[in-house]
């Protein structure tokens, strides 16, 4: 449990500045897994929610007074990507290498939260960013964890299934991801696997987001997703 000097949870006294309301069916019934599951896994098209209500819902249960979730730890498979960037190019240590990997999840926690809040929680170990290879071995109590990128978990490795053992004592788990933009071929993710694994497991909720209502980014997002032939008006699920 992170605290400062005097004892005190480094989240006391941190106010939300935004509130957040589901949008679509979809988002509320997301929201709700992530209430009632351990794990909940979000799949869906980009724009959909994903992160920013995963993010939302962590805030959420840390700055609750009566909630057992301290922290909020963001994991990532960290690979070479289709555009071949890798991790190493990037300057600091792995913990200031693994920043710019969550920023989506930073994105969304400076929209909710005071910027220099966020930093306080960042600077105390009350949030966590964690690339996946470094996870094996951590067992993650009293946490909020987000898995990000959740398509590029390699199945080779088990990934799903290890991450998924770090979870510790009243925590919760959410993985993210969209199948359409994985760096890695699709017999080798992990995530598809996992879905049809879980699928009919109690304590797991697997929310799909892939309906014209979910995309909420920005008015014109579905637009551009049809002329590059991301989408069509057919209703499509990949599992």
């Amino acid at each position: 449990m992170s605290k400062n000097q005097r004892g005190t949870p480094a989240s006391a006294g941190i106010t939300i500045k935004s509130q957040v309301q589901a949008r679509s069916i979809n988002q509320s019934a997301y929201l709700e897994s992530m209430q009632n599951n351990v794990y909940t896994f979000g799949v869906g098209r980009a724009g959909t929610g994903k992160t920013f209500l995963a993010t939302w819902q962590a805030i959420l249960e840390l700055l609750d007074p009566n909630n057992k979730i301290k922290r909020i730890v963001v994991v990532r498979p960290v690979i070479g990507n289709k555009f071949g960037e890798q991790i190493g190019a990037l300057p600091g240590n792995i913990a200031e290498k693994m920043i710019p990997y969550g920023s989506s999840v930073l994105d969304n926690l400076n929209a909710f939260l005071d910027k220099n809040d966020v930093l306080k929680l960042i600077e105390d170990g009350t949030i966590e960013f964690i690339p996946l290879t470094l996870l094996r071995g951590r067992s993650l109590n009293n946490a909020f964890v987000i898995v990000e990128e959740a398509q590029n978990i390699k199945l080779s490795g088990k990934g799903v299934y290890m991450v998924m053992s770090r979870l510790g004592g009243h925590s919760r788990m959410v993985f993210n991801g969209d199948l359409a933009q994985a760096d890695l071929a699709d017999e080798e993710s992990a995530l598809s696997d996992a879905i049809g694994r879980l699928k009919d497991m109690k304590g797991v909720g697997i929310i799909k987001l892939y309906d014209k209502q979910d995309i909420q980014r920005h008015p014109l997002l579905y637009e551009v997703m049809q002329r590059f032939d991301e989408v069509d008006d057919d209703d499509y699920t990949p599992f």
